[in-house]
């Protein structure tokens, strides 16, 4: 019994040190609450039926972070995307047929990603990458068109939910002690079921500290 105590004891006083260290590199541990809104534009990637029929659109979102260290914080965010389907394509690709409706493709995302500060002598200035994932969601409506011979014809509907990996970086400049404003891009994958999906989000926020740092 005394045996096991002493191996405890020690236990403890390493893990004690250990963590002493850890703190000493990445900052002491806390537990402080941001918020932040963000818009920007969205880029289709993948597939190629997806990159090729649909243009540029656009982002917007907010969440809720928490600064762990002054090097590290945790985030959880919605996104929501909306794509124009490319109609002078179609009708550049399908001279005989007539477009009737060609709706937006819409992708939403609910993430957790680690946010990692790079340490820099600028107190203004904080370059940073970021990675996680979540919950990816898809949906349009079917594009609906008239073929040569006069009959309505229509693609299918596209509904998916799916997990997904989110990686990017970014630059954050600070206003004040409360005010922050930063510009990231970020690399969304959607594990959908035929082919990974993929966006492009560039988004500039705004974030707003509930305390003083």
């Amino acid at each position: 019994m005394k045996k096991i105590f002493i191996v405890c004891l020690l236990c403890l006083i390493c893990s004690t040190s250990a963590f002493g260290q850890i703190e000493e590199y990445i900052g002491e541990f806390t537990f402080r609450p941001e918020f932040f809104i963000t818009a920007g534009p969205s880029f289709p990637m993948k597939d190629v039926n997806f990159s090729d029929n649909y243009n540029m659109g656009f982002n917007i979102g907010g969440g809720i972070g928490f600064q762990l260290t002054e090097l590290f914080t945790l985030v959880g965010s919605f996104d929501y995307n909306s794509l124009p389907f490319d109609d002078a394509r179609f009708k550049r690709l399908h001279q005989n047929e007539v477009l009737v409706s060609g709706p937006a493709r819409k992708v939403m995302t609910f993430d957790a990603r680690l946010k990692f500060f790079f340490p820099s002598e600028d107190t203004k200035l904080s370059p940073y990458i970021t990675g996680g994932g979540g919950f990816f969601k898809q949906s349009s409506d079917p594009v609906v068109f008239v073929n040569v011979i006069g009959q309505e014809q229509s693609t299918d509907e596209i509904d998916e939910s799916v997990m997904c990996a989110i990686g990017g970086a970014g630059l954050e400049f600070k206003h004040n002690a409360k005010i922050f404003v930063f510009l990231e891009g970020l690399f969304v994958t959607g594990f959908t079921d035929r082919n990974s999906t993929q966006v492009i989000q560039i988004k500039l926020g705004l974030k707003y500290r509930h305390f003083n740092q």
